[in-house]
């Protein structure tokens, strides 16, 4: 999950964005961080903030780190320099906005936000993280506070971090009307309220107050997705699935995990494939209703033919082109609906993974949809490659992992988007495969 939270300095963005992510054990950005560091490095530099191809120039030097502690404490770092302290200096602060207004230093920041963000549950802080960086965030916020109130905390903040230095409160507070009207008007990501962002007044608000109401929204996000019923099954495939369900149970003491990972809404189910078993144990392990295409000579195979009808199999021609093929996914797709797919393209002769095709990737990006990753256990001992019939008895599992929101990455050329989300898949499979062979205690990844 993503979270965004976007306001002018002084709002209590930073303090507050903090205290949520390590009470929902959410990690925390600070893109402001980012780029007061990337200032500082400017300064550091003697570059001219005005001399925009110099700046751009030391992008391609700049190396930004963070390190957390075990209290979730981070400490910056720019290119092996500890400047955690060094980057909330006036100075700074009266330079960031220049700098941040600068196009190419906004794209490669960015850049490097979006590439953090998903492999993590984050909160992200800033100006325009629900309007540019992240506009399909889970949930938008937007802090707001009188100017007065908001001079008065800063200048209690630098006085505190600063107490040799004395602080000017009406410096503060005109730079504070600066910095808002310069980050309101800038060309480039102006400083703006998203339209589905949710306004929040701090100015009368303690910290606690304002936490306690992001929660909140946080968990009505939650609720209202799981409140959200799976479509309701047809009476022949409910008999099918049952009939999977209650024979792999009794025969191959089928187990299912992750299953809180699975969401409802339109998705593709992208498993390893070992046997023509695959797909019944997927349908079996599933909550909804699925589909999934099939080869259209296993229809002509007793009972396997008949059970794959009921599991709604579309039957496929090996003459079919791909296009046709995507093009009757996307049809399931569209409707809401989720299907069974496997990446590697075709049934395992070893019984280990293969090379994952992009196919998948694909039809992801085309339909904005989730990809649920799921290995399949124990189904090559009982039915490999060759075989006509499968063993009577066995142990199987399905491991249903965290899924993959491919429109994390539609911000990434089609090309570099399908790999990524390949990419992901592979590790995510494998882990799942880790995850169980080391004895999968907890929730799968």
């Amino acid at each position: 999950m993503i979270i965004t939270i976007d306001g002018s300095a002084g709002t209590g963005k930073s303090t507050i964005a903090k205290k949520v992510a390590k009470h929902l054990h959410f990690f925390y950005f600070d893109t402001g961080a980012m780029y007061r560091s990337f200032t500082y490095f400017v300064l550091k530099n003697n570059v001219d903030i005005d001399d925009t191809k110099k700046v751009e120039k030391l992008l391609e030097k700049f190396d930004f780190e963070i390190k957390a502690d075990q209290k979730g404490n981070k400490t910056y770092f720019v290119n092996g320099e500890d400047v955690s302290e060094k980057i909330r200096t006036p100075e700074i602060t009266k330079h960031v906005s220049a700098i941040a207004a600068i196009g190419r230093v906004r794209e490669v920041l960015v850049y490097l936000q979006r590439e953090f963000a998903l492999n993590e549950n984050t909160v992200f802080e800033g100006r325009d993280m629900g309007t540019v960086v992240f506009p399909h965030a889970d949930l938008k916020l937007f802090f707001t506070a009188s100017p007065e109130i908001r001079a008065k905390r800063r200048t209690e903040e630098f006085q505190n971090k600063f107490p040799e230095k004395k602080i000017n409160y009406t410096e503060v507070l005109e730079d504070l009307i600066r910095r808002d009207q310069f980050d309101s008007t800038r060309e480039i990501s102006p400083l703006k309220k998203a339209g589905d962002a949710i306004e929040i007044d701090t100015s009368s608000k303690s910290i606690d107050q304002v936490i306690d109401i992001v929660v909140n929204y946080k968990e009505q996000i939650e609720k209202a997705k799981k409140a959200t019923l799976y479509p309701r099954m047809g009476f022949l495939y409910w008999v099918a699935r049952s009939s999977v369900k209650l024979i792999s149970k009794i025969f191959y003491r089928h187990k299912i995990y992750g299953k809180e990972h699975f969401l409802p809404g339109s998705g593709i189910l992208a498993a390893n494939h070992i046997s023509f078993l695959d797909p019944p144990l997927v349908a079996a392990s599933c909550p909804e209703e699925l589909f999934f295409l099939a080869k259209k000579e296993l229809f002509s195979i007793p009972v396997l033919g008949w059970f794959i009808r009921k599991f709604n199999a579309r039957p496929v021609s090996s003459s079919a082109s791909d296009a046709q093929v995507f093009k009757e996914i996307i049809k399931v797709l569209k409707k809401d609906r989720k299907v069974i797919l496997f990446p590697e393209g075709t049934r395992s002769f070893t019984g280990e993974m293969g090379k994952l095709q992009q196919g998948v990737a694909f039809l992801g990006i085309q339909s904005k949809c989730l990809i649920f990753p799921i290995y399949i256990h124990g189904v090559y001992e009982l039915w490999k490659r060759g075989k006509k019939w499968p063993k009577l008895f066995g142990k199987t599992a399905c491991i249903i992992g965290s899924p993959i929101d491919c429109k994390k990455y539609l911000h990434y050329p089609k090309r570099q988007a399908m790999e990524k989300i390949t990419d992901k898949l592979d590790k995510s499979l494998h882990g799942l495969k880790d995850w169980y062979l080391d004895g999968h205690k907890g929730s799968p990844p």
